[in-house]
């Protein structure tokens, strides 16, 4: 999980990053919504 300025998309593929956020605060969504798909 990446997120926040120093961060982009790109990057997080490059180092396989299971999720990322544009901002800090979303990637705390991207990482809720990820811990709610393993529990199915």
């Amino acid at each position: 999980m990446v997120g926040g300025g120093p961060t982009s998309q790109d990057w997080a593929d490059k180092i396989g990053a299971d999720g990322y956020g544009v901002t800090a605060k979303e990637a705390v969504s991207v990482a809720l919504k990820l811990i709610s798909q393993k529990r199915a």
